[in-house]
């Protein structure tokens, strides 16, 4: 009876991250549309017609969309954690992170977007006399202030920092999580690659290109540029490194990241930088120029 309402309660969990998977690949896409709207903002390519036609680059800071994950299915195991067989073990962490630490940081995202939308706005009526203005005033303000520039361009720091980069982090271990209980329940013939194809979007599989020379202190840790460039992570993308191979695979970014035979790494590079792929002697075996959309990467030989 305990192993049955076990099951149950995984299959809640199940349901709840395929829901939210769903949810969330639509509002990274939602916020990632508005930064492509603030970066025409901050270089001042946005026209008057724009503003006009364009509803969301007109109430651009007038409104967010706030996110929480489904805990139901969560709630449930934590009331339950003492029946809970030992099968479930490898589980635990990235169902802990995913619905502590990750969905705390969304939290902390919905808090602080409504701090900031509420202060803008109340500024705005009370200096700008906003709330008063004609549509043809109020694309005045939008290209003339610089204030309003200003707050557009931190709106969409706050959301890539706070969101997108978490939003990513959550899809990922969503479908880890996903892949193992399927597998628990199936057998083999599920990963993580094939779940995002199917609740996400299908990923573009990348080829390799030609090595390109490197030195071994290419790989060295460089802690204080990589604390600068993460919060870039607008910047950033969703690469899925599959080793189908029998040999430990290494990925040359700031670091040397090692990827075990038949495992898939979940990663989150610069767009438009270089990954080398490396065995064991460090014989280059191909080369990548990150780009924009999320991919994947299958390693075979």
């Amino acid at each position: 009876m305990n192993d049955r309402k076990v099951e149950i309660i995984f299959d809640e969990i199940e349901e709840n991250l395929i829901s939210d998977i769903k949810l969330m690949h639509n509002l990274i896409e939602y916020y990632n549309h508005e930064d492509s709207l603030i970066q025409l903002i901050k270089d001042d390519q946005v026209t008057r017609d724009m503003y006009l036609n364009d509803q969301h680059l007109f109430y651009l800071l007038n409104y967010y969309k706030a996110f929480t994950l489904n805990q139901n299915g969560y709630n449930l195991l934590s009331l339950n954690l003492d029946v809970v067989p030992e099968r479930y073990a490898h589980l635990m962490p990235k169902i802990n992170q995913t619905y502590s630490t990750i969905n705390g940081s969304f939290e902390k995202f919905n808090e602080y977007m409504i701090d900031f939308t509420f202060r803008i706005l109340e500024r705005w009526g009370r200096e700008k006399s906003y709330f008063t203005k004609s549509t043809e005033e109020k694309i005045d303000f939008y290209l003339t202030d610089s204030t309003y520039k200003n707050e557009a361009i931190m709106s969409t720091r706050y959301s890539q920092d706070m969101f997108v980069r978490n939003a990513h982090m959550f899809i990922y271990n969503a479908t880890v999580v996903i892949n193992s209980l399927e597998r628990m329940k199936s057998g083999p013939g599920f990963d993580n690659i094939t779940i995002y194809n199917e609740l996400v979007e299908p990923l573009d599989t990348l080829d390799l290109s030609p090595c390109l020379d490197y030195k071994e202190n290419d790989f060295e840790e460089r802690s204080e540029k990589l604390v600068i460039e993460e919060k870039k992570s607008y910047d950033k993308t969703s690469i899925f490194i599959k080793n189908n191979s029998e040999q430990t695979l290494y990925v040359s970014d700031r670091t040397k990241i090692t990827i075990e035979p038949y495992n898939t790494f979940f990663y989150r590079p610069e767009t438009g930088s270089r990954l080398n792929f490396l065995r064991d002697d460090d014989r280059c075996i191909g080369s990548l120029i990150i780009p924009k959309r999320s991919s994947a990467i299958l390693i075979t030989d």
